[in-house]
């Protein structure tokens, strides 16, 4: 079976919803990428003067570097958020206990997956997680077989903008997906030592047994999986279908944890505004840096210079140097001074990367206070922690919903009753971790985000 990549019937199809997201998400992973990937992406980050040389150009933008707060911004939080590893409670089973020793079959702890996971949630906007099975065994096999075979749930992440298509409806009474594709790019080997990379396509849906009409909802049955590998027949790239089966699972088992909430499957980047911030950090640190350059004194010489006198009466008059402990002569009408920039004129320009330091400290940390201590009353600085800290307390809050949601479906796999809770949360927070400013100096001279202790300072 083979579909082409153009079709809107084709699990490939990128929806609407999708699009419109990704358009943000662009910066936010160039900056990931940091001072190499900015370089990479030249003048869509750091223009070209009008008047200005294509080799000119390329030597500012070598010159360019990328002091990147949105990194270390979203560490923080993270550190700050999950200072504390997990804690699962008494309820979870002693089953899934042994199992968050390796969560998703890669060696990656339940601790060290959380961090992961969040770390897209607060970058993206939301993420989505899957508990997946392995592969039944064959036909008469016992559970005895199944636990000797190590068969088991695992736990696997996807960004935001993998997922490219979905659909929902209402069942009893809550919204739920009833489709849902993710894109995949995985490494293949590729003859004895070489490599390829494949893109797949992984649709979940939910059978459809009667279509909704005007008087009664639609009615679901078992959920189906299907995976497509995108293939190049020919001339033309084409999906195969190269796997798929239907379940037993009465609903898709994806979960998705959102921080910055705007619709079902729809979010905003958190940190977005602090991602234009940088931006702008990294043009205007590149200008400070070309106009530093401009500084250095050169030598101007006015009128005609002439031979220095011969060292002896029978020598040959010596050719001019430039250099220490020399001297030159000029005629009567000349000069030689060194002429430089006049410092000054930068002033401006640092003061402008100052105030946009500050602007980055207290957009990007949302807990750094943004005006001076003499304008702000100790309520109002207690208002304004209060205020941030439920921020960053809510999209913990999502985690651990979302955690404990991935728990019972993994329980459901393995026919256990309740998956249980966890424990995440930063609840001993010391309030001069959060507040202090006193962190190492930026780039030009301005205090700047650090984190200490695990949390933003």
């Amino acid at each position: 079976m083979a579909e082409t990549l153009q079709e809107v019937n084709s699990p490939a199809y990128i929806n609407a919803s999708t699009a419109r997201q990704a358009k943000s998400l662009i910066i936010i992973r160039d900056l990931d990428g940091g001072t190499e990937r900015l370089r990479e992406c030249g003048a869509t980050y750091l223009p070209m003067e009008a008047g200005e040389s294509i080799t000119a150009y390329g030597v500012r933008l070598k010159r360019s570097l990328l002091f990147n707060t949105f990194v270390k911004v979203r560490e923080g939080l993270i550190g700050m958020a999950l200072k504390k590893n997990p804690e699962l409670e008494s309820d979870v089973p002693t089953l899934i206990k042994t199992q968050v020793e390796d969560i998703d079959l890669a060696g990656t702890h339940l601790d060290v997956f959380c961090k992961e996971l969040f770390r897209d949630v607060i970058q993206d906007g939301h993420a989505h997680l899957l508990i997946d099975m392995q592969p039944p065994l064959p036909a008469g096999s016992t559970r005895a077989d199944e636990i000797a075979s190590g068969r088991r749930p695992y736990w696997v992440k996807y960004k935001k903008d993998q997922a490219i298509n979905w659909a929902s409806d209402r069942i009893k009474g809550e919204t739920v997906l009833t489709q849902i594709t993710f894109q995949e790019c995985a490494a293949e080997r590729d003859g004895k030592y070489g490599e390829k990379e494949i893109t797949r396509y992984r649709v979940l849906s939910l059978q459809v047994i009667a279509e909704k009409t005007l008087t009664s909802p639609a009615i679901y049955g078992p959920m189906e999986w299907e995976l497509y590998e995108k293939r190049k027949v020919g001339d033309n790239e084409q999906l195969v279908r190269t796997g798929g089966e239907v379940t037993a699972l009465s609903r898709i088992p994806v979960v998705t944890i959102y921080s910055r909430r705007k619709a079902f499957m729809e979010s905003d980047p958190p940190l977005l505004d602090l991602a234009y911030l940088n931006i702008g950090h990294w043009q205007q640190w590149s200008d400070l840096n070309c106009q530093i350059r401009m500084l250095v004194p050169i030598l101007h010489i006015k009128g005609e210079l002439l031979d220095q006198p011969a060292p002896a009466e029978s020598a040959a008059p010596q050719k001019v140097q430039i250099g220490p402990g020399v001297a030159v002569r000029t005629d009567k009408d000349g000069d030689v001074k060194y002429v430089a920039a006049d410092p000054d004129a930068t002033e401006a320009l640092r003061k402008a990367l100052m105030d946009l330091e500050q602007r980055m400290s207290a957009v990007g940390l949302s807990i750094i206070a943004a005006k001076d201590d003499k304008e702000v009353t100790l309520g109002e600085k207690q208002m304004d922690q209060d205020e941030r800290m439920s921020e960053l307390a809510s999209w913990l809050r999502n985690l651990k919903d979302g955690i404990e949601a991935g728990f019972q479906i993994h329980a459901s796999y393995l026919n256990l009753k309740d998956g249980g809770s966890i424990i995440l949360g930063f609840d001993e927070v010391d309030p001069e971790a959060v507040t202090a400013i006193d962190a190492p100096k930026g780039t030009a001279g301005q205090q700047m985000p650090g984190v200490m202790n695990g949390g933003v300072q």
